[in-house]
């Protein structure tokens, strides 16, 4: 995609800008309305653009303006697998594969052939024979990956397909997906709101804020060229810092709102301007939380909220002008004997140093 702007009763997407390799998964991540189901039905050719060009496999199938180019979506080498899955409910699991190869005229041998092997590759040769309303969602995710496969698709597209999966199917299948898309060596841009989601299947991953990639590249390169949106969508804390000098490995900064100066690492390679002010981004992780009174350089806040997940607990600390959120290992918080509104001491290990816009 190049410059693609789309726009219904108010701008949609601003610009959009990337590009995958052959064989390369893509995901796009982003809150409800960013613009990632626009993205996929312009590639598509579900939807123009307003503006911009699409190119798949180096050949031009969407270029808005005067002198347009529009492919259409049956020509464009393009596989779709919807949110809803779309299963025909009369049609059995085989002649819901089948579909699309009977719609290209294929012949009922070559056909039986390809979606008896299309079964046996996601596993769900058993069920040939059954109806949609037979099948869990997670079988019907399956079945809908397959349909799109079958077709061998120059570019596979999914809208959030395991967002109605319960997050122990969705974990399965997350894997497996990740496999199949590697195995086909079909180039994929995976649409999801699920950050885990984005970095496990993604190669390459893009961050859609209203309707603008605010980043795109490899995990690596998106921590490293990360900007304040970016870490704020990502739900790093965010601090005003001003760095003072080097200290070892760590970088000696001076925290306005703790009235301290602190030493702690950095994490990329940004480069540290000495008296300039910046900005901390604090994964929650590198948030260390301990009893007050235990001296050191940490700063005392109030624990307003604790959320137990499965191997660690996130807390929410503030005070009228701060709210941190940390995320430490069970058994570690468990034995620190903290509760909801205590008071606990809070200190950074590491974070990300980010250019503040003079």
């Amino acid at each position: 995609m190049d410059g693609v702007t789309k726009s219904f009763s108010s701008k949609v997407l601003d610009d959009v800008s990337f590009s995958l390799k052959k064989g390369t998964i893509g995901t796009l991540v982003g809150p409800s309305g960013a613009g990632k189901t626009t993205t996929l039905n312009i590639i598509s050719g579900l939807i123009p653009a307003d503006e911009g060009t699409v190119s798949i496999g180096g050949r031009l199938v969407e270029r808005a303006g005067e002198k347009s180019v529009r492919v259409k979506p049956i020509q464009r080498g393009v596989g779709y697998v919807f949110q809803d899955y779309v299963l025909f409910p009369h049609m059995t699991v085989f002649d819901n594969i089948a579909f699309g190869l009977r719609a290209r005229h294929f012949s009922e041998d070559g056909l039986k052939a390809k979606v008896a092997g299309m079964l046996r590759t996601v596993g769900i040769e058993g069920l040939r024979d059954r109806r949609p309303g037979q099948l869990s969602g997670g079988q019907m995710q399956r079945v809908a990956v397959a349909r799109a496969l079958v077709l061998e698709p120059e570019l596979l597209l999914l809208d959030e397909p395991l967002s109605a999966l319960d997050p122990q199917t969705r974990g399965a299948i997350r894997s497996e997906m990740k496999t199949l898309f590697e195995g086909f060596g079909t180039t994929v841009v995976y649409v999801t709101h699920d950050l885990d989601e984005a970095f496990f299947l993604g190669h390459k991953i893009g961050i859609l804020l209203s309707g603008r990639l605010a980043s795109f590249g490899t995990k690596k390169d998106l921590l490293a060229g990360m900007n304040r949106d970016t870490a704020e969508f990502l739900g790093f804390n965010l601090m005003k810092v001003e760095p003072r000098g080097e200290l070892g490995d760590k970088c000696l900064m001076y925290i306005p709102a703790w009235d301290r100066e602190v030493a702690i690492s950095v994490l990329n390679s940004a480069p540290v301007r000495i008296g300039r002010p910046a900005i901390l981004a604090v994964p929650p992780e590198s948030v260390e939380i301990s009893r007050t009174g235990r001296g050191g350089d940490g700063k005392d806040l109030t624990i307003q909220g604790i959320s137990e997940l499965k191997d660690s607990v996130l807390v929410v600390l503030k005070n009228s002008e701060e709210r941190i959120v940390g995320r430490v290992p069970d058994a570690r918080f468990q034995s620190m004997g903290l509760s909801t509104n205590q008071a606990a001491q809070v200190s950074f290990t590491s974070g990300f140093l980010l250019s503040e816009p003079d």
